[in-house]
């Protein structure tokens, strides 16, 4: 079959979008084109990428979907792997690592179901804490304050509406941060910082 024979079949035509974008990042529900094929050709889309070894993660109640490793007992978990095991730079998972243990505790301490809100202030006097350090040196805030935007530029965060220095935490940092590997990635963190430290 040709390439021209392959797009005109309806599915392969309205998914492709879908694969393509997935490839480079996280969709989200309020993107209502790629959704909405997403939705439609879901077991395709997911049939398409179980082939090479990776599952799609769909998270339809919060609107979400990105792509991750199949598991151990899929038949390509043998297959050289697409993602690399840690894709983010020092100052990206530092951020992510502050931004999860922040939504873990405002979501144990509030009643309501409401989106959590940063600002930026806010997530480097975290950096700070977690770090042990003081990021009020105009290079180094600078520093912080581009990987919290670059953060935000990975789909993790949404910068309100006529508020650039505030973001709504998007519920995908709970997939992509989640509680079993946080503590471990804060050990990790806190161990490479020291070296920094020590080493300046």
């Amino acid at each position: 079959m040709t390439p021209v024979d392959q797009f005109k079949d309806v599915v392969i035509a309205q998914s492709a979008p879908v694969k393509i974008a997935i490839l480079k990042g996280a969709i989200y529900s309020e993107n209502a084109d790629l959704w909405a094929a997403l939705s439609t050709h879901r077991q395709h889309i997911e049939e398409y990428f179980s082939q090479v070894g990776a599952a799609l993660d769909l998270n339809e109640a919060d609107g979400y979907a990105f792509l991750t490793g199949v598991g151990e007992e899929h038949p390509a978990f043998n297959l050289p792997k697409i993602f690399r095991r840690n894709q983010y730079t020092f100052e990206i998972t530092v951020v992510g690592a502050v931004i999860r243990e922040e939504l873990l505790q405002r979501e144990a301490s509030r009643l309501e179901d409401a989106a959590v809100v940063v600002s930026m202030d806010e997530i480097v006097d975290l950096i700070e804490v977690f770090l042990k350090v003081k990021a009020d040196a105009a290079k180094e805030r600078g520093r912080w304050e581009a990987a919290v935007r670059a953060f935000a530029r990975m789909g993790f965060l949404k910068p309100l509406s006529g508020d650039e220095e505030k973001f709504a935490v998007r519920p995908i940092v709970r997939a992509k941060f989640n509680i079993e590997t946080l503590q471990a990635l804060k050990s990790e963190l806190q161990k490479h910082a020291a070296k920094s430290a020590n080493s300046s």
